[in-house]
């Protein structure tokens, strides 16, 4: 189980509270069986102001991977290189799609990605993989019988950009 689904669950019945996020969080992370996971709560105060101040001068583009989403990147510059990052919403939300999407484009652009999952299989990620990049509904790869013939040609040439894709990546995606 997905530690995002785990606070998902307790927090059902609960108004959003970042207090009680937090403490659930923290809960979470208590009963975890890995030790790399911590949780931090990051706050300034007045004192910090100035050193704040001229750190958030210094040029940090470089510290950061593009997403692939340029509307996000444009704002946020991507994702903070070494750091961890967890997607949480509700069952559905598309999760999933946005973080295999995601690591798809970040590995693309030459950075080393790991992708963990814990509650989906090789063909469920290769069937969401594909049906991204061929941009044909999911059901469809999944029950082939639907595509059409114009759908099953973007697919092969999906397929066919991915090995591209992969062979320009070194073998990892």
């Amino acid at each position: 189980v997905s530690i995002g689904t785990l606070l998902e669950e307790s927090l059902k019945e609960e108004a959003f509270d970042p207090d009680v996020v937090e403490r659930k969080i923290r809960q979470i992370l208590a009963r975890s069986e890995s030790a790399d996971l911590t949780f931090k709560k990051v706050t300034f105060g007045e004192d910090e102001a100035d050193e704040l101040f001229t750190e958030l001068l210094k040029p940090q583009a470089h510290n950061y991977i593009p997403t692939g989403f340029n509307v996000f990147d444009k704002e946020n510059l991507g994702w903070k290189r070494g750091h961890y990052v967890l997607i949480a919403g509700k069952t559905g939300d598309g999760k999933s799609a946005l973080a295999l999407q995601t690591a798809v484009n970040m590995a693309i652009s030459g950075a080393r990605v790991s992708y963990y999952v814990l509650e989906q299989d090789r063909q469920e990620i290769g069937q969401r993989l594909m049906a991204n990049l061929a941009e044909v509904k999911l059901n469809k790869i999944v029950d082939p019988e639907k595509l059409s013939e114009d759908e099953y040609q973007l697919v092969q040439k999906a397929v066919r950009r991915l090995k591209h894709r992969l062979r320009k990546a070194e073998g990892r995606l």
